[in-house]
C-alpha cells in the first residue's frame, strides 16, 4: 500500500514540475493535476491533503492557478488504471 501510494504521489510530482516555477507561470493560467490512484479516495484523503498544504506554501492555490482531478481505482488491481488513466486524459 505504502509503495502504491509513493508512486502516486512521485508521479504527481514529477507531472507537477513539468509546469514550471511560480515565477514563470502565464497569469490567469490555471493548470492542471491529474491523480490516477490505485486505492480509495478515502484512503488516501491525508496524503493529497498533505500535498494541496504543500503546494499551497509554494504559492500554488487550488482554484486559482492549479486544479486537481482525481480517479481512483479503489483498489481493484491495475486493470482499470488504464481506463482511468484514458478518463483523465479527456477530462
Amino acid at each position: 500500500m505504502v509503495s502504491k501510494s509513493l508512486f502516486s504521489i512521485t508521479l504527481c510530482a514529477m507531472l507537477f514540475a513539468l509546469c514550471g516555477s511560480v515565477e514563470a507561470q502565464q497569469t490567469g493560467k490555471v493548470f492542471r493535476i491529474g491523480i490516477l490512484d490505485p486505492s480509495t479516495a478515502s484512503g488516501s484523503a491525508v496524503l493529497w491533503e498533505a500535498l494541496r498544504q504543500e503546494l499551497s506554501k509554494l504559492g500554488w492555490i487550488e482554484g486559482k492557478n492549479f486544479t486537481m482531478e482525481y480517479r481512483f481505482a479503489e483498489n481493484k488491481g491495475p486493470d482499470r488504471l488504464p481506463e482511468l488513466a484514458a478518463d483523465l486524459v479527456q477530462g
